[in-house]
Protein backbone atom coordinates (compact mmCIF):
# COMPACT_ATOMS: atom_id res chain seq x y z
CA UNK A 1 0.00 0.00 0.00
CA UNK A 2 1.33 3.73 -1.00
CA UNK A 3 1.32 5.85 2.34
CA UNK A 4 0.72 9.62 2.20
CA UNK A 5 3.23 12.28 3.10
CA UNK A 6 1.77 15.27 4.97
CA UNK A 7 3.92 18.41 4.14
CA UNK A 8 5.39 19.81 7.20
CA UNK A 9 3.98 23.96 7.58
CA UNK A 10 6.19 26.46 9.38
CA UNK A 11 5.77 26.92 13.14
CA UNK A 12 5.06 30.21 14.28
CA UNK A 13 8.32 30.72 15.93
CA UNK A 14 10.23 29.95 12.32
CA UNK A 15 8.35 32.02 10.89
CA UNK A 16 8.90 35.18 13.06
CA UNK A 17 12.33 33.88 12.86
CA UNK A 18 12.43 34.39 8.98
CA UNK A 19 10.90 37.80 9.48
CA UNK A 20 13.18 38.77 11.83
CA UNK A 21 16.09 38.00 9.41
CA UNK A 22 14.46 39.64 6.40
CA UNK A 23 14.26 42.48 8.78
CA UNK A 24 18.03 42.61 9.85
CA UNK A 25 18.65 42.50 6.13
CA UNK A 26 16.52 45.31 5.03
CA UNK A 27 17.78 47.49 7.58
CA UNK A 28 21.60 46.51 6.84
CA UNK A 29 20.90 47.13 3.29
CA UNK A 30 18.72 50.23 3.60
CA UNK A 31 21.67 52.54 4.36
CA UNK A 32 23.81 51.53 1.07
CA UNK A 33 20.52 51.92 -1.00
CA UNK A 34 20.15 55.80 0.21
CA UNK A 35 23.21 56.21 -0.54
CA UNK A 36 23.87 54.85 -4.13
CA UNK A 37 20.69 56.76 -4.65
CA UNK A 38 22.18 60.01 -3.30
CA UNK A 39 24.91 59.29 -5.26
CA UNK A 40 23.19 58.92 -8.34
CA UNK A 41 21.13 62.12 -7.62
CA UNK A 42 24.45 63.55 -7.24
CA UNK A 43 25.56 62.66 -10.81
CA UNK A 44 22.70 63.57 -12.45
CA UNK A 45 23.25 67.28 -10.58
CA UNK A 46 26.97 67.77 -12.08
CA UNK A 47 25.49 66.46 -15.53
CA UNK A 48 23.12 69.31 -15.17
CA UNK A 49 25.56 71.76 -14.60
CA UNK A 50 28.62 70.77 -16.70
CA UNK A 51 25.18 71.74 -19.31
CA UNK A 52 24.19 74.87 -17.80
CA UNK A 53 27.90 75.78 -18.04
CA UNK A 54 28.21 74.85 -21.57
CA UNK A 55 24.75 76.53 -21.61
CA UNK A 56 26.05 80.94 -20.44
CA UNK A 57 29.43 80.28 -22.02
CA UNK A 58 27.49 79.31 -25.46
CA UNK A 59 25.30 82.80 -24.38
CA UNK A 60 28.22 85.04 -23.80
CA UNK A 61 29.73 83.87 -26.97
CA UNK A 62 26.84 84.97 -28.93
CA UNK A 63 26.75 88.13 -26.61
CA UNK A 64 29.90 89.65 -27.20
CA UNK A 65 31.33 87.71 -24.85
CA UNK A 66 29.27 88.95 -21.63
CA UNK A 67 27.66 86.45 -19.41
CA UNK A 68 23.85 86.87 -18.76
CA UNK A 69 22.88 88.71 -15.56
CA UNK A 70 21.94 87.13 -12.74
CA UNK A 71 18.30 89.24 -13.17
CA UNK A 72 17.06 92.70 -14.13
CA UNK A 73 14.52 94.00 -13.22
CA UNK A 74 12.86 96.72 -16.00
CA UNK A 75 9.66 99.09 -16.17
CA UNK A 76 7.94 96.48 -13.52
CA UNK A 77 9.32 93.13 -15.43
CA UNK A 78 11.98 90.49 -14.56
CA UNK A 79 14.35 88.28 -16.37
CA UNK A 80 16.67 85.73 -14.80
CA UNK A 81 19.84 84.10 -16.15
CA UNK A 82 18.27 80.58 -16.26
CA UNK A 83 15.70 82.27 -18.70
CA UNK A 84 18.12 83.76 -21.48
CA UNK A 85 20.16 80.77 -20.90
CA UNK A 86 17.05 78.18 -21.49
CA UNK A 87 16.75 78.24 -25.43
CA UNK A 88 21.09 77.12 -24.96
CA UNK A 89 19.44 73.65 -22.87
CA UNK A 90 17.10 72.77 -24.89
CA UNK A 91 13.84 74.77 -24.00
CA UNK A 92 11.60 77.29 -26.12
CA UNK A 93 11.36 80.97 -25.11
CA UNK A 94 14.21 82.99 -23.54
CA UNK A 95 11.74 85.73 -22.39
CA UNK A 96 9.57 85.59 -19.16
CA UNK A 97 6.52 86.40 -22.13
CA UNK A 98 7.95 83.59 -24.49
CA UNK A 99 8.81 80.61 -22.59
CA UNK A 100 6.78 77.85 -23.58
CA UNK A 101 9.18 74.60 -22.37
CA UNK A 102 11.98 74.93 -19.74
CA UNK A 103 14.94 72.91 -19.66
CA UNK A 104 14.99 70.42 -17.23
CA UNK A 105 18.09 70.39 -16.82
CA UNK A 106 17.11 73.14 -14.41
CA UNK A 107 15.70 71.03 -12.05
CA UNK A 108 18.37 68.75 -9.66
CA UNK A 109 17.83 65.50 -9.07
CA UNK A 110 18.84 65.60 -5.18
CA UNK A 111 16.08 68.60 -4.27
CA UNK A 112 14.36 68.64 -1.76
CA UNK A 113 10.49 69.45 -3.29
CA UNK A 114 10.06 67.86 -6.90
CA UNK A 115 8.41 70.88 -7.87
CA UNK A 116 9.29 74.78 -9.38
CA UNK A 117 11.27 75.23 -12.40
CA UNK A 118 14.53 76.13 -11.69
CA UNK A 119 17.03 74.56 -8.65
CA UNK A 120 19.81 76.79 -9.12
CA UNK A 121 21.29 80.35 -8.40
CA UNK A 122 23.87 82.20 -9.50
CA UNK A 123 26.93 83.48 -7.65
CA UNK A 124 25.70 87.51 -6.70
CA UNK A 125 29.38 88.75 -8.22
CA UNK A 126 29.46 87.18 -11.09
CA UNK A 127 25.73 86.94 -12.37
CA UNK A 128 24.21 89.54 -9.82
CA UNK A 129 20.78 91.74 -9.85
CA UNK A 130 20.60 95.17 -11.99
CA UNK A 131 17.87 97.35 -11.40
CA UNK A 132 17.06 100.52 -13.51
CA UNK A 133 15.63 101.96 -10.30
CA UNK A 134 19.47 101.03 -8.05
CA UNK A 135 21.99 102.07 -10.06
CA UNK A 136 25.74 100.39 -9.34
CA UNK A 137 27.07 103.63 -8.05
CA UNK A 138 25.17 104.17 -5.40
CA UNK A 139 23.50 100.90 -4.55
CA UNK A 140 25.17 97.49 -2.77
CA UNK A 141 24.52 94.63 -3.94
CA UNK A 142 24.14 95.48 -7.49
CA UNK A 143 27.24 94.60 -9.10
CA UNK A 144 27.84 95.22 -13.31
CA UNK A 145 27.94 91.55 -15.03
CA UNK A 146 31.41 90.45 -16.61
CA UNK A 147 32.36 88.88 -19.27
CA UNK A 148 33.67 85.82 -19.79
CA UNK A 149 37.39 86.77 -20.18
CA UNK A 150 37.57 89.18 -17.36
CA UNK A 151 36.59 86.23 -15.21
CA UNK A 152 40.46 84.82 -13.93
CA UNK A 153 40.94 82.70 -12.44
CA UNK A 154 37.96 80.94 -14.25
CA UNK A 155 38.82 77.29 -13.25
CA UNK A 156 38.45 78.76 -9.18
CA UNK A 157 35.28 81.26 -9.65
CA UNK A 158 31.97 79.85 -8.79
CA UNK A 159 29.81 80.52 -11.46
CA UNK A 160 26.12 78.23 -10.82
CA UNK A 161 25.16 75.97 -8.04
CA UNK A 162 22.89 74.37 -5.95
CA UNK A 163 20.49 77.09 -4.45
CA UNK A 164 17.23 76.85 -1.47
CA UNK A 165 14.08 75.99 -2.72
CA UNK A 166 11.12 77.97 -1.70
CA UNK A 167 8.68 75.91 -0.11
CA UNK A 168 5.99 78.44 1.22
CA UNK A 169 2.60 76.37 0.60
CA UNK A 170 0.58 78.31 -2.32
CA UNK A 171 3.32 80.39 -3.55
CA UNK A 172 3.44 80.61 -7.27
CA UNK A 173 7.53 80.10 -7.49
CA UNK A 174 6.68 77.27 -4.98
CA UNK A 175 10.00 74.77 -5.29
CA UNK A 176 12.11 77.25 -7.20
CA UNK A 177 15.27 78.88 -5.78
CA UNK A 178 16.00 82.51 -6.28
CA UNK A 179 18.04 83.00 -9.31
CA UNK A 180 20.64 85.09 -8.14
CA UNK A 181 22.43 84.01 -4.42
CA UNK A 182 22.16 87.44 -2.79
CA UNK A 183 22.54 85.60 0.77
CA UNK A 184 25.32 84.07 -0.34
CA UNK A 185 27.78 83.69 2.67
CA UNK A 186 26.07 85.45 5.62
CA UNK A 187 25.32 88.39 2.75
CA UNK A 188 28.30 88.90 1.74
CA UNK A 189 28.39 90.82 -1.24
CA UNK A 190 25.20 92.47 -1.15
CA UNK A 191 25.80 94.48 2.33
CA UNK A 192 29.51 95.10 1.47
CA UNK A 193 30.38 98.90 1.98
CA UNK A 194 30.24 100.39 -1.61
CA UNK A 195 33.36 103.22 -1.08
CA UNK A 196 35.22 100.39 0.93
CA UNK A 197 36.65 98.26 -2.21
CA UNK A 198 34.51 95.82 -1.14
CA UNK A 199 35.45 92.50 1.22
CA UNK A 200 38.47 92.45 3.69
CA UNK A 201 41.11 90.04 2.63
CA UNK A 202 40.65 88.02 5.88
CA UNK A 203 37.03 87.44 5.21
CA UNK A 204 37.84 86.37 1.60
CA UNK A 205 40.14 84.09 2.96
CA UNK A 206 37.34 82.21 5.59
CA UNK A 207 35.32 79.45 4.46
CA UNK A 208 31.86 79.97 2.91
CA UNK A 209 28.93 79.75 5.35
CA UNK A 210 26.91 76.92 5.36
CA UNK A 211 23.69 78.81 6.26
CA UNK A 212 20.59 77.63 7.46
CA UNK A 213 20.79 74.98 5.17
CA UNK A 214 16.95 74.18 4.54
CA UNK A 215 14.61 74.77 2.08
CA UNK A 216 12.88 78.52 2.44
CA UNK A 217 9.61 77.87 4.35
CA UNK A 218 9.80 81.62 5.49
CA UNK A 219 11.50 84.14 3.57
CA UNK A 220 15.26 83.71 6.23
CA UNK A 221 17.17 81.16 3.90
CA UNK A 222 15.49 82.09 0.18
CA UNK A 223 18.47 83.39 -2.02
CA UNK A 224 20.96 81.66 -0.37
CA UNK A 225 23.03 78.47 -1.62
CA UNK A 226 21.91 74.83 -1.05
CA UNK A 227 24.37 72.52 0.21
CA UNK A 228 21.81 69.34 -0.45
CA UNK A 229 24.00 66.38 -0.58
CA UNK A 230 25.97 63.79 0.73
CA UNK A 231 23.69 64.19 3.72
CA UNK A 232 23.24 68.01 3.54
CA UNK A 233 27.29 68.45 3.98
CA UNK A 234 28.34 69.32 -0.01
CA UNK A 235 27.14 71.66 -2.96
CA UNK A 236 27.68 71.10 -6.47
CA UNK A 237 29.15 74.23 -8.20
CA UNK A 238 29.68 74.62 -12.21
CA UNK A 239 32.55 77.18 -12.21
CA UNK A 240 33.32 79.73 -14.72
CA UNK A 241 35.64 77.29 -17.41
CA UNK A 242 32.59 75.20 -17.68
CA UNK A 243 33.77 72.39 -15.48
CA UNK A 244 31.10 71.08 -12.40
CA UNK A 245 32.71 69.68 -9.00
CA UNK A 246 30.80 68.51 -5.92
CA UNK A 247 32.60 70.58 -3.27
CA UNK A 248 32.22 69.95 0.48
CA UNK A 249 31.80 72.19 2.75
CA UNK A 250 34.92 73.81 4.28
CA UNK A 251 36.42 73.31 0.85
CA UNK A 252 35.16 76.89 -0.58
CA UNK A 253 36.18 79.64 0.88
CA UNK A 254 35.31 83.71 -0.25
CA UNK A 255 38.05 84.28 -2.53
CA UNK A 256 36.47 81.39 -5.02
CA UNK A 257 33.54 84.08 -5.55
CA UNK A 258 35.51 86.88 -6.39
CA UNK A 259 37.74 87.36 -9.73
CA UNK A 260 40.77 88.51 -9.45
CA UNK A 261 41.09 92.05 -9.54
CA UNK A 262 37.19 92.43 -8.19
CA UNK A 263 36.15 95.58 -7.55
CA UNK A 264 32.49 96.73 -6.64
CA UNK A 265 32.73 100.00 -8.59
CA UNK A 266 31.69 99.96 -12.11
CA UNK A 267 33.88 99.24 -15.41
CA UNK A 268 33.70 99.85 -18.94
CA UNK A 269 31.90 97.00 -20.85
Amino acid sequence: MMTRRHAQAFTLVELLVVIAIIAVLISLLLPALNRARSAAQSVGCLSNLRQIGLGIIAYANDHRGSLPLGIWNYQGSSVTWHTLVNPYLGGMGDTTVSVTQRSRVLLCPGATVDAGFNHYTSNPVLMGRENEAKPFDQTPGYYPHYKLSQVRPAQRIMMVMDGVQLVIPGHPSYGTADAVAFMMNNNMVFTAPWNLNGISDTARMRPIALGQNREGTTWGPIGDIRWRHQGDRAINVVFADGHADSCLHGTLIGENMFPDGWRPTPRDQ
